[in-house]
């Protein structure tokens, strides 16, 4: 072999190692593989249905998720055409992706609900499926806290933030310690398929956008797509959450209607998405039956404090106490002044060290110089040192120094 060649291999050997060094130290940085998620929805055709090689591809898809052996499979909405009753369950989704039964974690579409409270898809599932009468339910994966949700809003009582769903996601939330969230449903906020977006669930969105939820996925369009982080009004930020439509699980095939901002990606074929989930970070590909693979390797870290932008007027608090790791819940109290400008609409970011996670309410909110109303507060981010306090400026006048006093319970 001449010296070339062995400057040429040397040379490749070298680049070689460095992108597994950094490959390595990527993976390093969001610690160990905890779990294989299998994703999919809109999968098995109507007993009526006569299968061909553009419809009712249920039994290909299953062979796909068996090839990936997930810990658990999310079958997300439409499981079951064209009106999700058990006998259709129990003589097409059962014999081919019910082989993943007693891992799967679905969530109803809108096909289950044209049969009356989408009796047979909870008849099929059991307790799997959460209440019956709602729909939702969480599974904690390691460090994620898996969040199914039920977008079907008009036969839930809504999806507003007060609706019954919205209160317990935020309860969910505030008291999880995961540090990494994934939250799924049927009908996607964002979409460049056939049915566009489903504003009713941006409510949902923005609870969890308020918790720095790091992936939420949804069906119900057939086809895939990959967006940019999203905030809850369609704005693409880094402070966004990455979103993915996969209902691509068996039953049929549409074209892409005008493309959304935020699309990154888009397929028209059926396959699966397969989620890796790690310590604190996640990675998600798509795969094709036809043997093709999209995005894969592509490392993501679950979502900081930080990444939501910081207000006008940041405000450093200390914590004399910062040091406290007992296990039980000990109150410190934080006092900071500060002025808002008269445009802020963001209001106050208050920050502290802590060794141990620390969840804070706001106890006074801030008075303005012309009259006495309030301005609103809210509490926004619950993550290990940090925590954010939003006030909303109700008026044109300045408003006064403002004393904010926090509870931290730290455990």
């Amino acid at each position: 072999m001449n010296r070339t060649i062995l400057r040429h291999l040397s040379a490749a050997a070298c680049l070689m190692l460095g992108m597994l060094a950094f490959a390595g130290s990527a993976f390093a940085a969001v610690g160990p593989h905890q779990a294989t998620l299998a994703v999919a929805g809109d999968i098995t055709c109507d007993p009526a249905s006569t299968p061909s090689g553009t419809t009712c591809q249920d039994v290909a898809t299953a062979a796909l998720v068996s090839a990936a052996s997930p810990d658990k499979v999310l079958a997300i909405g439409d499981l079951q055409y064209s009106n999700g009753t058990l006998a259709a369950f129990l003589s097409e989704y059962d014999p081919s992706w019910g082989a993943f039964k007693a891992s799967t974690l679905p969530v109803p579409g809108n096909h289950e609900y044209n049969t009356a409270n989408a009796a047979g898809y909870y008849d099929y599932w059991g307790t799997q499926a959460g209440n019956r009468a709602q729909g939702w339910y969480a599974t904690r994966i390691g460090n994620w806290l898996i969040l199914a949700l039920n977008s079907n809003c008009s036969s839930i009582g809504g999806c507003e933030r007060t609706s019954a769903q919205g209160l317990w996601l935020e309860s969910q939330l505030a008291a999880s310690d995961a540090p990494c969230q994934l939250a799924y449903w049927h009908h996607p906020l964002f979409s460049s398929g056939m049915h566009g977006d489903n504003v009713e669930v941006q409510p949902l969105w923005e609870i969890l956008q308020e918790h720095q939820g790091d992936l939420v996925l949804a069906g119900h369009d057939h086809e895939y797509e990959a967006f940019e982080p999203m905030l809850a009004d369609g704005t693409i930020s880094t402070a966004g959450i990455h979103s993915f439509v996969i209902g691509t699980g068996g039953v049929g095939l549409r074209d892409f209607s005008t493309v959304r901002a935020g699309s990154v990606t888009r397929i028209k074929k059926f396959g699966i998405g397969v989620i890796g989930l790690y310590e604190n970070g996640w990675t998600e590909e798509f795969r094709a039956t036809d043997g093709t693979t999209v995005s894969g390797g592509v490392l993501h870290e679950c979502a900081a404090a930080s990444a939501i932008p910081p207000a006008a007027t940041p405000v450093v608090v200390p914590v004399t106490k910062s040091a406290q790791t007992s296990a039980r819940m000990q109150a410190l109290r934080v006092a900071a002044t500060a002025i808002l400008p008269r445009t802020s609409t963001q209001g106050l970011v208050l920050t502290w060290k802590s060794r141990t996670r620390a969840i804070c309410s706001v106890h006074r909110s801030v008075s303005k110089r012309a009259g006495r109303r309030r301005v609103t507060t809210r509490v926004i981010g619950r993550r290990r040192g940090t925590c954010e306090v939003r006030g909303t400026n109700q008026g044109s006048a300045t408003l006064l120094p403002a004393l904010i006093t926090l509870t931290i319970r730290v455990h």
